[in-house]
Order: C-alpha cells, then sequence, then structure tokens
C-alpha cells in the first residue's frame, strides 16, 4: 500500500507562532512518521539594538549635565553606532575646535575590542546605566574619562552565533545534551545585514513526529540560548515534509 506523505507551507511575520488545522491530519498509529525542513527564507534583520541596551550616555560639563543618545531599534555595526552619535554630537555643537565630535569610536581589529576616544577633558561617557549600549561595545559598567579608553572585553555585536527553527510536533532532537524541539539548524550572518536568507538542505534531515493526531503545529525561530529572534516583523517562509516511514 501507498506511504502517507504531507507537504506543509507556512508564512509569518512573528518569531513565534502557531497554525490550525480545521481539518486535524490524522495518522496511522500503527505506523511511524518523521519530519524534515524542506525550506526557510526571510531576510537578515537580526537586532542587536533594542529598547533595552540602546542609550548611549554623556556629558559634556563634568558631569553637571547629561545627554542620551537614543538608537533606533536595529542592526547595527560599530561604525554605525559610531555616525548616529557623531550625528547627534554635532547637531549639539559638541564639536572641537576642528569641527569634529569630541568623541568617537572604533574598533581595535588586531584584539576586537572596541575604544572611546574622548578628547576634551570636561567630557564623560556613563556606562553605569543597564541599558546602554556598553556590552555591545564590550564595556563593563563604569564611567568612563577623557582620553583613550579600551573596553574590557570584546565586541559583542552579533548577538546571535546559530539560528535554530523549533517545531513541537518532533522528537528526537538535542540541544547541548538537552532534549529540545529542534527541527533544523544554521549559522547566523550566513549573509549581511538585509540580504535574503534562504536555507534549502542539501539533503533533508528526518526527524521523529511525536503525535498521532495533529490539530495545530507551533513553531518558535530562537538563538542558541533559547532566546526568540527578533527579525523586525519580516515575512518569513518555511515549509516541512511530513512522511510515513
Amino acid at each position: 500500500s501507498s506511504k502517507d506523505s504531507f507537504y506543509l507551507t507556512f508564512n509569518s511575520k512573528k518569531s513565534v507562532f502557531e497554525v490550525s488545522f480545521p481539518t486535524p491530519i490524522k495518522l496511522n498509529p500503527n505506523r511511524k512518521y518523521e519530519c524534515a525542513l524542506q525550506y526557510f527564507s526571510t531576510s537578515n534583520y537580526l537586532i542587536n539594538v533594542t529598547d533595552a541596551n540602546n542609550k548611549f550616555i554623556y556629558s559634556h560639563d563634568s558631569g553637571l549635565i547629561w545627554n542620551t543618545v537614543l538608537l533606533e531599534k536595529g542592526s547595527y555595526e560599530i561604525t554605525q553606532i559610531n555616525d548616529e552619535i557623531k550625528r547627534f554630537m554635532i547637531n549639539k555643537k559638541h564639536i572641537d575646535a576642528k569641527g569634529n565630535p569630541v568623541i568617537s569610536i572604533g574598533v581595535i581589529l588586531s584584539t576586537f575590542k572596541s575604544f572611546i576616544d574622548i578628547s576634551d577633558t570636561k567630557y564623560k561617557v556613563d556606562f553605569t546605566d543597564r541599558t546602554t549600549i556598553k556590552n555591545l561595545l564590550g564595556f563593563n559598567s563604569k564611567l568612563l574619562n577623557s582620553g583613550y579608553n579600551i573596553s574590557d572585553s570584546t565586541v559583542q555585536i552579533a548577538t546571535a552565533s546559530s539560528i535554530l527553527i523549533h517545531c513541537d510536533i518532533i522528537s528526537g532532537s538535542f540541544h547541548n545534551g538537552i532534549r529540545s524541539s529542534v527541527l533544523y539548524s544554521f549559522p547566523s550572518y550566513l549573509v549581511p545585514v538585509g540580504y535574503k536568507i534562504n536555507i534549502i538542505p542539501p539533503n533533508m534531515f528526518y526527524l521523529p513526529v511525536s503525535r498521532t493526531v495533529i490539530n495545530n503545529i507551533s513553531f518558535r525561530i530562537t538563538d542558541e540560548d533559547d532566546k526568540v529572534l527578533d527579525f523586525k516583523e519580516e515575512e518569513m517562509a518555511l515549509a516541512i515534509h511530513l512522511k510515513q516511514i
């Protein structure tokens, strides 16, 4: 007799979503089934700046008045962070005699640490607020004075090392030795920010299906720490193949 086979496609703008089936998929309880990812597609809008870490706070008068640069939620490299701060400081006229902003930020390529160069003794940077960009730049919680300040650790611009696609109808998956619902995973930043991520596994890897009646299927897109990834509500599409063994 022929074996059951189902091809299921999904679209969502959320990284956590559930799809219900008006007519449930009923599998033969006397047979075994397995499932694999056929493709996954979205755009690389992985966000590393949110409301939780979007502030750069500095003083231009030895700490009497503090100015806050608010970065818009998005995906930033160090140069883009520096550009936004420079633009803010120029508008505030917080510049030196040559018209350059007093504070500049960059990366030390040999050590992958960042630096914050403060050229005026009256200027300070406040990284004691937990909602600042200090972690992205590799700085501990502290005040920075004038001079060439080097970060305590390497820059943490890439917020995810890998992208994990979870599906709640499968079993047989483990992450760091713990049972999980990961259907497929792949490295993050395979393409530059803004480019299309198109994942088509060269060899579809099948995992056991854990249900006999499928009324709904839930998906979660997370990083390696099980944090849900934010793609700025960019459309994502995926397909799975479910088959009888």
